[in-house]
């Protein structure tokens, strides 16, 4: 484990199929066409924050929204590895994705 302080890392997924009446959170439903370059956005977001945090390890990344549940796996997993690029995973670590509703 590193010395630093570890990285508990958030990613807002702000897509829904229909923003609940409850919620208070940045949703948007009806949105599927720009989910791809979402993902860009935030994958380029996390490597330019990547050399600001060098030695620290992610103990957790987690996804919320909105439903998370929503984005193409792929989209996902390549949100995932630019968080492996810009610091490695503990072994531990915790990966979780909102489901609700």
């Amino acid at each position: 484990m590193s010395a630093l302080r570890p990285l508990a890392v958030y990613v807002h997924i702000p897509f829904c199929v229909r923003v609940c009446g409850y919620c208070d959170f940045n949703t948007y439903a009806g949105m599927d066409a720009v989910k791809d370059s979402y993902t860009a956005a935030v994958v380029d977001e996390v490597a330019a924050w990547a050399p600001h945090i060098p030695g620290r390890e992610a103990t957790s990344i987690a996804f919320g929204g909105g439903t998370p549940g929503e984005m193409p796996a792929e989209s996902l997993v390549s949100i995932i590895e630019a968080v492996r690029a810009a610091a490695p995973l503990a072994p531990d670590a915790e990966i979780s994705l909102e489901a609700n509703p």
